[in-house]
Parts: structure tokens; C-alpha cells; sequence
């Protein structure tokens, strides 16, 4: 895993030995996002509100070209709620209603120009995958979304059994206009996080039968 990190953050620390006119191409990131898991081991699931913050790295938009490249480095608060505790007896506190996951990312994007006259002014569709690297997971049972955090799971509560690696596509809608623009865009789950073996004894609905794991959001950022 440390080599795979590594392996990740070579692009930005490639551009830390730019040019001093190459500065310019750094930028930093802070926005929100509804995210959300998909239906599947995990039933019920409604989106939840998170956050994103980050650096990127871009080719230089002072060119006019057919497509440019971006990789950044993002830390990100999301997960996903889930309807269980309303719509299932809750009384014992065992009703998973909440999954947090605090991930760091390495988005890598293509940057598809609508005006390539406009250079870095101009609108662009943004399409790309994301290794996601899972820091921290916790799961929040009954309607008051409390940490499980009983007696069995002292020790194991923020960490579930997922795989620890998650891979996003994306695709968006980037605008930046002088030092400030904004970024929308639709992350989905490629892979499974599910290895076969999530089951988490004690909570309802009842966990172990092997389906698919994986999350999707939208997100909203500010390019600075």
C-alpha cells in the first residue's frame, strides 16, 4: 500500500520541480457532495451530506489544445445514510442507519475543451478515474445514528470489513474564469468493496450475503 501511495502522488510531486512559470498550473479545491452507497449487501440507501478539500496539478491552460490533463490529491468526508431505523424496529439500537468513510483520493482527468479559444477560460467536460484509499470506516446504528459501540465491538467499530482501495470514474462540468471557477460532477464506484467476506454480526438488516459494495455521489467544488 505505501508503494501504491507513492506511486499516486508522483504526478504532484513532479510538479513541485516545474518552472517558476509553471507555478500557475497548481490549484486548491473545497467543496461538498451528496454521497451515497448502491443498492445492494447495503439496503436503503439515501444520500448523505459530505465534504472534499484538495490540491491539483493541471497542464498548462495558457495553450490551446485539443484535451489537457489534471491529477490531484483530495481528502474526503463521505459515505452514505440508509432508512432502516425508520422503517425497522430500532428499540435495541441495531438498525444501521449511517456508514462514514473518510478517504483519501487521486483523481486523474482528461479535460476536454468546449472553446478551445478560450484556453483556461473555457468550458470543459472532465472525465476520469479515481483511486480512493479508505482511512476510516464507521458504522451508526438506530435513529439517533450512534456509533455501534457495544461490547462486542469495543475494539472494531471503525473498521469495517471493506476492501480498503475503492476506484471512481467520473465525469463533469468544469468552468474557471481568471483565478476562481467551479466544478460539478457525478462520481461512481467501479469496483466491488465487498471481497466476500462483509458481514457485521448484531445489526439489522442482516449483513454476509455477499453482494455488491460500492458507493456513488455528486459533487459541488470551488477552483481556486
Amino acid at each position: 500500500m505505501r508503494y501504491l501511495i507513492l506511486f499516486l502522488l508522483w504526478p504532484l510531486g513532479a510538479s513541485a520541480q516545474l518552472a517558476p512559470q509553471e507555478v500557475s498550473n497548481l490549484g486548491f479545491k473545497m467543496g461538498f457532495g451528496f454521497y451515497s452507497f448502491q443498492s445492494g449487501e447495503l439496503v436503503n440507501p439515501r444520500p448523505m451530506l459530505g465534504y472534499t478539500a484538495g490540491f491539483n496539478v493541471h497542464s498548462d491552460f495558457t495553450k490551446m489544445k485539443k484535451l489537457y490533463y489534471q491529477a490531484g490529491l483530495d481528502f474526503t468526508l463521505r459515505g452514505g445514510n440508509f432508512a432502516n431505523p425508520e422503517k425497522i424496529d430500532s428499540a435495541l439500537n441495531r438498525s444501521y442507519g449511517k456508514i462514514t468513510l473518510v478517504t483519501v483520493d487521486f483523481p486523474v482527468s482528461v479535460l476536454i475543451p468546449l472553446k478551445r479559444e478560450k484556453k483556461a477560460e473555457s468550458p470543459m467536460i472532465k472525465v476520469g478515474l479515481t483511486p480512493s484509499i479508505l482511512l476510516r470506516s464507521v458504522v451508526y446504528v438506530g435513529p439517533d445514528r450512534i456509533p455501534l459501540n457495544s461490547q462486542i465491538y469495543q475494539q472494531t467499530w471503525e473498521s469495517l470489513p471493506l476492501k480498503q482501495v475503492e476506484f471512481l470514474s467520473h465525469v463533469g462540468y468544469q468552468k474557471k474564469v481568471a483565478e476562481v471557477g467551479y466544478y460539478v460532477g457525478l462520481n461512481f464506484g467501479v469496483n466491488n468493496l465487498n471481497d466476500g467476506k462483509f458481514k457485521i454480526d448484531g445489526i439489522y438488516p442482516a449483513t454476509g450475503t455477499g453482494k455488491r459494495i460500492s458507493t456513488w455521489s455528486i459533487e459541488a467544488v470551488m477552483l481556486f
